[in-house]
C-alpha cells in the first residue's frame, strides 16, 4: 500500500466519521425539539422523526463504511501475500479470497444503503416539500377568497 492510498484513505475515514456523527447530532437535536414541540401539526411532526429516523441511519451506515475503511488498511497486507502465494501454486483454493470477495461485498452493501438511504431522503424532503406548497397556495386561494367576499360586501353596502 502506498503512502498516497494510505493518507487517502485515512482523509477519507476522518472525513466519513466526522459528518457521520454531525448528521446524528444534528438529527438528535431535532428529534428532541420535535418531541417538545406542542403545537406543531401531525403531519409535520410525522415527517420530521420519519426524517430524523433516516439521517440517523444513514449516519450509523456512514460510520460501519468508515470502520470497514480502516479494516482494510490491516487485511490488505494478507490479500497481498496471498496474491503472491497464488502465483507460486495456480489452482490452489484459497478461502480466504472468499473472506476477502465477501468482505467488499459487504462493504457495497453498506455503500448502497447510504446511497438509497439519501435518495430516499431526497424524493421523501421534495414530497413533503410539494404538500407544503399546496397547502400554502390553498390557504393563500381562501385568503383571497375572503378578502374578495369582504369587499363585495362592502360595495352592496355603499350601493
Amino acid at each position: 500500500m502506498g503512502i498516497l492510498e494510505l493518507v487517502f484513505g485515512i482523509l477519507l475515514t476522518i472525513v466519513l466519521v466526522g459528518l457521520s456523527g454531525y448528521f446524528a447530532w444534528r438529527q438528535i437535536q431535532t428529534r428532541r425539539v420535535v418531541a417538545h414541540a406542542t403545537d406543531m401539526p401531525m403531519e409535520e411532526r410525522g415527517y420530521l422523526i420519519r426524517q430524523t429516523r433516516r439521517r440517523l441511519l444513514c449516519s450509523l451506515l456512514m460510520l460501519i463504511f468508515a470502520g470497514l475503511l480502516v479494516a482494510w488498511f490491516f487485511i490488505e497486507p494478507a490479500m497481498r501475500d496471498l496474491r503472491i502465494a497464488h502465483d507460486h501454486r495456480p489452482g490452489t483454493r484459497y478461502p480466504l479470497l472468499e473472506v476477502f470477495a465477501f468482505f467488499w461485498i459487504g462493504a457495497l452493501f453498506v455503500l448502497f444503503g447510504i446511497f438509497a438511504l439519501a435518495g430516499m431522503d431526497f424524493f421523501a424532503t421534495a414530497r413533503h416539500a410539494m404538500e407544503q406548497r399546496r397547502q400554502l397556495e390553498g390557504e393563500r386561494r381562501a385568503t383571497l377568497q375572503m378578502e374578495v367576499e369582504r369587499l363585495r360586501r362592502r360595495r352592496e353596502e355603499l350601493n
